[in-house]
């Protein structure tokens, strides 16, 4: 048995499908607007960026040495 919308009324099929695509679009628009959404926005559109990629285990100094470094740029920080 087919259904049919009385009064141009919506099937549920129809309302669920309005739904997920309302929700996609949300979520889409929620993704471009964080920083990584922002980061491949300008990667598409050939825009150029700097991206670093490092493993926190392989970061050593205390938080007072990147301060240091800020003030004093020509000051490099010595390995323990």
């Amino acid at each position: 048995m087919v259904k049919v919308p009385l009064f141009n009324q919506k099937t549920e099929e129809e309302k669920q499908e309005e739904r997920r695509a309302k929700a996609e679009q949300e979520a889409r628009a929620k993704y471009l607007a964080s920083p990584v959404g922002k980061a491949e926005a300008a990667y598409q559109a050939g825009q150029r960026f700097f991206q670093l990629t490092i493993n926190i285990s392989e970061i050593e100094g205390r938080s007072s040495d990147w301060k240091l470094l800020a003030e004093h740029p020509d000051h490099t920080i010595q390995r323990r």
